[in-house]
C-alpha cells in the first residue's frame, strides 16, 4: 500500500525543509515528456510504498462482526389508534351521510448506539434514548354524503335514469413515525386537507354509468424526499457533505486551534502561512508570521504570488458560534460524538468532543464521519387538483367495458421552514471565516466551495420546483378495459378481455439557463453565491418524457366443481408485442441522456385458484 504521510520537515528552518508548493517537474509517462507540478506531486516527499498486514474480517463471523459495525441506530415506533364510524340513511335512504373520527397518539425514540472513543467499538445492544423521546397526538376526521334523487323524480325520467351527487371533505393526521429536518430537528408529522364532489348518472336501466369527480388536496410537510445513502434529505449523491461536511469543518477547526496554542507539533494541517512565508530566522518574521497565522492578511512571496488569509481567530470564532442546533451532529449518527454547546461555552472546540478524541489531540483530530446519516427529511405541501371521469356501459349481461380519464395539477409549496432557515444559515456561514477553513491540509481548497457546489446547487433547484408542476407527476391519465364472458354452447365458463393504457410523459429534467434567477437569490443569505443563484436549471423550461402507452389482454376459464368450490385459471399477457427496452427517466441540462430505467417488454402470468 501507498503511504500518504508526508515525512519531510515542516519547519521551514530546517535545512531539510520540502515547501509543498515548490516547483516540481517530473516526467509523464503517458504523454512521454515532462509536467511541472508542486513538490506535493513528488512521492519522495512521502512515506510511500509499504506493506501492511491485513486481517480479513467476515459479518458471518460472530467474532468478526462487532469490528465491521461503524454506526448503527434505532427507531422505535409505536401508535394507539382509537376511530369511529358512522353512517346514516335519511329521507328513505335518499340521503346517505357519514361521519368518521380518529386518535392517534405516537411515541417514538431515536436512539444511536454507542461507540467507544478509544477502541472505536460499536455496540449493537443498548437502551432507548430517553431524552430522544417525542409525543406526537393528531386527530383525523371527515364526513360527507350521497344524495340521490328522489323516486318520485327519477321515475319520470327515460330508460330508469337515476341520479346522485357525492361530497365530501376530510381533515387527516398520519401516523408516522419522527422525521428529522436538515438541522436534525423533529418535523411535524404530514396532515392534510381534501375536498371532493361530484356525480353520478345512470341509466340505459343500468347498463350505462358516467362518474364525474371533483377535487382539491393539501398535505402539508409531507415528504418531498428522504435520506438514501449518500442523498442526505433527496440533495443528490453529494448530499453527505451537509452530515459529513460539517464534521470535517468542526475537526479542520479544531486541529487550527489546537496547532496554533502548540499542542499539535510537527504537522501541516493547522499552518496555513507555512507553505507561503519566506524562512523565518528574526524575532520580527516569526511576529509577523503568527500575527499573519491569527489575523490574517495579505503578502507576496517570493515567487511574486499574492496571498490573502481571513485568520484563524476569525475561523475558530465562526465555527464556535456556528449555527448548528446542539443535537445536530448526533443526529446524523456520526462519530466522534461532537455537541457545539460545550465548545461555545469554553471557548475551545476541542471541548465540543463529547468523551474526548482517542489518542489524544498531539496528533490531530480524527475527521470522522458516517455513511449512515438517519431519518432526515425534506417535506413540502403538496397541492393537488383535478377531475377524474369514469364511464361505465355494459352492453350485454355478458360483456363489461370501462373507460377512466383523469387530469390532475400537482406542485410543491413551502419547503419546511427549519430546514430552508438552516441551509441559508450555513451557506452564509459557510462564505464566511467558517467557511475558509482548509480542507485535508494547509493547502488544501477552502471547505467554502464544496459547500457551494454540492449543496447550493441542488438546493437552489429543489426551491425553484416550488409553485411549479411536480416531476413525478403525470399530468394526465387515460384507461380502458373490457372482459367478455361465455355462459353457453362449447365456450361455457371462458372469459377474454383486454386494458389499454396511457399516460402523460412526466418531467425528466430542465434546460439550463445562464440568465434564469434562482428563487433563493432574494434571500440576502445568499449574496456570496450569485454565481449559483444567477443561472441554472430553468424550471420554465422542463424536458418532458414520451408518453407511455401498453395493451394488455387475458384468457380464462371459470367453472364450479361443487356448490361451494369455484375453480378459475387465468393467462394475462402484458404490455403485449413490446420488447425490452430503455426509456429515459432523466435528461441532462445539456438535453442528453442522464438516466435510463429499464421497461419490460411482453410478459406473462398464470394464475389458478379455488375459491370456497
Amino acid at each position: 500500500m501507498f503511504n500518504s504521510t508526508w515525512k519531510k520537515p515542516t519547519n521551514p528552518n530546517d535545512p531539510n525543509y520540502v515547501n509543498p508548493t515548490a516547483p516540481y517537474t517530473y516526467i509523464n509517462y503517458q504523454t512521454g515528456g515532462t509536467t511541472t507540478g508542486t513538490q506535493a506531486d513528488n512521492v519522495a516527499n512521502y512515506v510511500g510504498w509499504t506493506t501492511q498486514n491485513i486481517n480479513w474480517l467476515r459479518s458471518s463471523n460472530a467474532s468478526d462482526f462487532p469490528s465491521l459495525v461503524e454506526a448503527a441506530n434505532r427507531t422505535r415506533f409505536r401508535n394507539i389508534s382509537t376511530g369511529a364510524t358512522w353512517q346514516g340513511y335519511l329521507l328513505g335512504g335518499d340521503l346517505v351521510p357519514t361521519v368518521g373520527w380518529r386518535k392517534d397518539v405516537i411515541t417514538n425514540y431515536q436512539t444511536a448506539a454507542p461507540t467507544n472513543s478509544l477502541s472505536g467499538y460499536t455496540s449493537l445492544d443498548f437502551n432507548d434514548n430517553a431524552l430522544s423521546r417525542t409525543d406526537v397526538r393528531g386527530e383525523s376526521k371527515s364526513w360527507g354524503g350521497v344524495y340521490h334523487l328522489p323516486k318520485s323524480l327519477t321515475s319520470k325520467l327515460p330508460w330508469g335514469t337515476t341520479v346522485s351527487f357525492f361530497y365530501d371533505r376530510s381533515s387527516n393526521f398520519k401516523a408516522d413515525a419522527s422525521r428529522l429536518s436538515l438541522a436534525g430537528l423533529p418535523i411535524p408529522n404530514a396532515n392534510g386537507q381534501t375536498k371532493e364532489y361530484g356525480i353520478t348518472i345512470t341509466t340505459l336501466n343500468d347498463k350505462l354509468t358516467l362518474k364525474v369527480d371533483k377535487f382539491k388536496t393539501k398535505v402539508a410537510n409531507a415528504t418531498l424526499a428522504d435520506t438514501q445513502g449518500n442523498s442526505i434529505a433527496g440533495l443528490g449523491s453529494n448530499g453527505y457533505v451537509v452530515g459529513n461536511g460539517t464534521q470535517w469543518g468542526y475537526a479542520w477547526a479544531t486541529d487550527l486551534q489546537e496547532g496554533l496554542n502548540g499542542n499539535i507539533p510537527n504537522s501541516n494541517i493547522w499552518d496555513y502561512a507555512n507553505a507561503d512565508q519566506l524562512p523565518r530566522t528574526t524575532p520580527a518574521e516569526i511576529a509577523a508570521y503568527d500575527l499573519y497565522n491569527h489575523k490574517g492578511g495579505t503578502f507576496v512571496d517570493s515567487g511574486g504570488t499574492t496571498h490573502k488569509y481571513v485568520g484563524a481567530d476569525a475561523i475558530i470564532a465562526a465555527w464556535l458560534t456556528a449555527p448548528f442546533p446542539s443535537s445536530f451532529f448526533s443526529s446524523y449518527n456520526q462519530s466522534p460524538g461532537i455537541n457545539p454547546s460545550l465548545a461555545y461555552s469554553s471557548g475551545r472546540l476541542y471541548n465540543g468532543y463529547v468523551g474526548g478524541i482517542p489518542g489524544g489531540i498531539a496528533s490531530g483530530v480524527n475527521q470522522g464521519g458516517g455513511s449512515s446519516f438517519g431519518n432526515h427529511q425534506t417535506t413540502v405541501d403538496n397541492l393537488s387538483n383535478g377531475t377524474e371521469v369514469e364511464l361505465s356501459y355494459q352492453p350485454t349481461k355478458n360483456w363489461n367495458i370501462t373507460m377512466n380519464y383523469s387530469k390532475v395539477n400537482a406542485t410543491h409549496e413551502n419547503i419546511d421552514p427549519v430546514s430552508q432557515n438552516f441551509i441559508a444559515d450555513l451557506t452564509q456561514f459557510m462564505n464566511g471565516p467558517g467557511g475558509q477553513v482548509r480542507m485535508w491540509y494547509n493547502g488544501g481548497p477552502a471547505l467554502q466551495n464544496t459547500w457551494n457546489s454540492s449543496i447550493v446547487a441542488p438546493y437552489a433547484v429543489l426551491i425553484n420546483q416550488l409553485g411549479h408542476a411536480a416531476p413525478e407527476v403525470s399530468p394526465w391519465r387515460f384507461n380502458a378495459v373490457s372482459t367478455y364472458s361465455f355462459d353457453h354452447g362449447f365456450l361455457k365458463g371462458v372469459f377474454v378481455g383486454g386494458a389499454y393504457r396511457l399516460e402523460a410523459g412526466r418531467i425528466i429534467g430542465y434546460a439550463y439557463d445562464p440568465k434564469y434567477v434562482n428563487q433563493i437569490s432574494s434571500d440576502p443569505r445568499y449574496a456570496a453565491v450569485k454565481d449559483l443563484t444567477l443561472g441554472g436549471l430553468n424550471v420554465d423550461k422542463p424536458f418532458i418524457g414520451k408518453n407511455d402507452s401498453h395493451l394488455d389482454v387475458w384468457v380464462g376459464y371459470s367453472q364450479k366443481l361443487t356448490r361451494k368450490i369455484n375453480w378459475r385459471v387465468q393467462l394475462n399477457i402484458r404490455s403485449v408485442g413490446e420488447k425490452d427496452k430503455l426509456v429515459a427517466s432523466r435528461i441532462n441540462p445539456d438535453g442528453s441522456l442522464a438516466l435510463a430505467r429499464i421497461q419490460q417488454g411482453t410478459g406473462y402470468q398464470l394464475t389458478n385458484s379455488f375459491d370456497f
